[in-house]
């Protein structure tokens, strides 16, 4: 009988522990609904959009940028909310960023940054130039060309110029067979020589070189020189301290103002000769000289 009554008295302790902690479960569920209806979700919903820019080197095309993104993709109008999914026209970034490359082939990628409050940032990236080719384009990166128009806020001679034998690319630059090639040279050219050269290619063995600022040496400048070099030479930081003494022995013992070549092309000497008047017609005929 004592046997069953402990057990009786066990059985209504854990009952009554059990019942407890029920009321405690729904007490607590009832006051997490009841804080969860006073709560308000606060969505982002953008007021305006920003546009910055980079590598984008012309008012005009800025202007244009303007334009298309807040009037013709229409973004000045705010309401179209980022989550109202029953608006058939929505802010859909992806879909904008195309449509912005596909109209503007200068443009390389658009960042959108949401970390803003309210504003959303659309930053606008263009092409940065590499040189002027033959004084006509400009080449950018991916081997693309455009002209001085793109680039209308940038002092051109502050531009690397590049200058290359006509007959090589073709009149027509843009399907030359030798395009590629010419652009992937331009490309590694290092940059001690786009610091002190100017480049006029002839072939994958014949670049002529025109110094951009004359030898320290030069005190009274009698000779202009030119240098005859290797494609290969001018991926390379080439510094000849030989040379230049050799160009300044020449300059002293020159009797009046000529421009002179000086072939590099050889690892045991060095030639140096009056350059021809067929040979300037040439350079001049790529670019200045």
């Amino acid at each position: 009988m004592e046997k069953k009554r402990g057990f009786a008295s066990k059985l209504i302790v854990r009952l009554g522990l059990i019942f407890t902690g029920l009321i405690f479960v729904s007490s607590v569920a009832y006051f997490s609904l009841s804080f969860l209806n006073k709560v308000r979700l606060n969505v982002f919903i953008p007021e305006k959009i920003e546009l910055d820019y980079d590598h984008i080197y012309s008012t005009e095309l800025k202007n244009k940028l303007n334009d298309f993104i807040f009037n013709d993709l229409n973004l000045t109008n705010l309401d179209l909310n980022l989550l109202d999914l029953k608006k058939d026209t929505k802010l859909e970034p992806e879909k904008i960023c195309e449509s912005i490359k596909n109209e503007f082939d200068f443009v390389r990628d658009v960042v959108w940054d949401f970390s803003y409050p309210q504003v959303v940032k659309l930053k606008i990236i263009g092409t940065k130039p590499i040189c002027k080719l033959n004084q006509k384009v400009v080449l950018v990166n991916n081997n693309r060309l455009f002209g001085f128009d793109y680039f209308q806020d940038i002092d051109s001679k502050l531009l690397r110029n590049f200058n290359c034998r006509i007959e090589i690319l073709g009149d027509d630059i843009f399907n030359s067979d030798s395009f590629s090639s010419v652009c992937s040279f331009v490309q590694n050219i290092s940059e001690n020589i786009w610091q002190n050269y100017e480049p006029y290619y002839f072939n994958f063995s014949s670049v002529i070189l025109k110094k951009i600022t004359p030898n320290v040496s030069l005190t009274s400048v009698a000779i202009k020189p030119f240098y005859l070099v290797t494609q290969n030479y001018c991926l390379k930081n080439n510094e000849n301290s030989q040379v230049d003494d050799l160009v300044s022995f020449v300059n002293q013992t020159a009797t009046r103002k000529r421009n002179y070549l000086f072939d590099l092309r050889f690892s045991d000497r060095v030639y140096a000769r009056p350059m021809l008047k067929k040979e300037l017609e040439q350079l001049q005929n790529m670019g200045r000289v």
